[in-house]
């Protein structure tokens, strides 16, 4: 017997029969998601692990089962001498055989079903949010109540093309690292490097061109006092180019049109403090904005402002901060509670006492929702304690919707930058603070007309038209003019 027989015969067994019909399962499986890879262009970011975490897991486990039971034989053969033998001119061979290769047949399919059902649930949003991810917990319970509920995780999460692909795997296959040995941060954050652009997301569903018209909103709001009073407001928001109001404006969505360009800075310290502003209109007129604080900004300790990111490009996410996994404020939720009689208004002050409850810092839900029982019935003890307890079983469950300690994830670590009210989201540039070189410009915070126009405002039975563009906001409990909203608003326990 040659030396190469020699080192076949000893495969002759069946551990190793066994780990070879595993290595050829892994291979087979291993080149059908490639080919469904292929065929789907890449759709799935999953297929990076299954290809090269799990199929080969499978093919290492099946050569060391083959490795093993050649050792195992080679040592036998010392001894007795013990080999597996096959005589297809006997029966009882040929049955084994046969029922040898009709298992490897039967193996093979399991592997392709399996293989196909492994793509397809990886593509999946509860696999996203529930199985691989399952610090996603914050984005999957908020990702159901927001507009882009219907879209599929991949659609936003991952880029087109070839590139797009390989991206989105190889990214894949580091978070399969970070979350086996814990090395993922709390709050989670998204790697700006792996998401794809807003071409690759926004823009397939969306327009950014002159078909972009005005909207009217209603907000509805509840004062912070006894009787909880509703206040409503109606604003016309002007997203297209308007030329018809009192403020002449090229529309808020101007700031990420392509024919537009502004790039800026911020610090790296806080985000919300942007040192450096550059704009280039069609036109090519360029103008570069600086940031310069007043004294009460130096007196309240401003980050370096010399320490920055690198220059970003404005897109539709520096507005949109959170286009998806929404986490509601307390303030806007306990409103829709109050507003759809799930929360009654007769408890007084029910704004203030619940915001304090849930702006508490707390180390997991546990310690949440005692402290929120213990927080309102301190604060309501003097009120009817059947609707004391109802109160707190709604806030409880409100919060455990939209609040996650374990992760630190809520309004708070994820801001929405859409507005200004309950963050500084224009106010970032638009403070009054930002000035051209030479002095001639300032982006500006005063003319609240630029960019919506009051069409009504005011308390129940106390209504008010606008009767013109330029109608003026008025704030339901005096003026603030020098403020900006989020000064007070936090969209948590409102400062005084």
């Amino acid at each position: 017997m040659s030396q190469k027989d020699r080192f076949l015969f000893h495969f002759r067994n069946w551990l190793s029969l066994t780990g070879l019909i595993i290595i050829a399962g892994s291979c087979f499986a291993f080149l059908l998601l490639i080919a469904f890879d292929m065929i789907t262009g890449g759709a799935n970011p999953y297929v990076g692990i299954l290809s090269y975490i799990v199929a080969p897991f499978f093919f290492a486990l099946g050569t060391l089962l083959a490795i093993v039971g050649w050792i195992w034989h080679r040592r036998k053969r010392r001894g007795v001498g013990l080999t597996l033998r096959f005589d297809l001119s006997r029966a009882r061979d040929r049955n084994i055989f046969l029922l040898f290769v009709f298992g490897a047949i039967v193996f093979m399919f399991i592997t392709s079903i399996g293989s196909y059902q492994t793509y397809t649930y990886t593509n999946s949003n509860e696999f996203c949010g529930m199985v691989c991810h399952s610090v996603m917990e914050p984005q999957f319970v908020a990702y159901p109540n927001d507009a882009h509920a219907k879209v599929n995780c991949v659609d936003c999460h991952v880029g087109v093309g070839a590139k797009g692909a390989v991206k989105a795997k190889w990214h894949g296959i580091y978070k399969v690292y970070s979350l086996a040995f814990d090395k993922y941060p709390t709050p989670l954050r998204a790697d700006p490097d792996y998401l794809p652009t807003i071409e690759e997301s926004c823009l397939k569903c969306h327009e950014n061109d002159e078909s972009i018209k005005d909207v009217a909103k209603t907000y509805h709001h509840f004062l912070s006092d006894d009787d909880n009073t509703p206040f409503s407001m109606a604003l016309r928001l002007k997203l297209g180019p308007d030329e018809t109001s009192a403020a002449k404006t090229r529309g808020i969505h101007w700031h990420a049109k392509p024919e537009n360009k502004v790039e800026f800075v911020t610090t790296t310290e806080n985000p919300d403090i942007v040192p450096w502003v550059r704009v280039e209109d069609q036109s090519g007129q360029v103008t570069e904005y600086a940031f310069h604080p007043d004294e009460d900004d130096e007196i309240e300790g401003l980050p370096n402002l010399d320490d920055v990111t690198d220059t970003q490009t404005m897109d539709c996410l520096d507005c949109h901060s959170r286009p998806a996994h929404a986490f509601p404020k307390p303030n806007d939720m306990v409103e829709y509670a109050l507003r759809h009689g799930a929360l009654s208004p007769n408890l007084p002050e029910l704004k203030y006492v619940v915001a304090m409850a849930m702006s508490e810092d707390y180390s997991d839900r546990e310690e949440a929702l005692a402290g929120i029982d213990s927080s309102m019935k301190h604060s309501l003890r003097r009120e009817n304690e059947e609707a004391v307890n109802s109160a707190i079983e709604s806030v409880q469950s409100i919060y455990a919707s939209t609040v996650f300690p374990e992760m630190k994830a809520d309004w708070r670590s994820y801001p929405d930058h859409i507005g200004h009210k309950d963050t500084f989201g224009c106010f970032r540039c638009h403070d009054d603070k930002h000035v051209s070189k030479d002095g001639s410009k300032t982006l500006s915070s005063n003319n609240c007309n630029t960019c919506h126009d009051v069409i009504s405002q005011g308390l129940p039975g106390e209504m008010v038209f606008a009767s013109k563009p330029d109608t003026e906001f008025e704030h339901p409990d005096g003026d603030y003019l020098g403020f900006t909203c989020a000064e007070c608003h936090t969209g948590g326990l409102q400062l005084e």
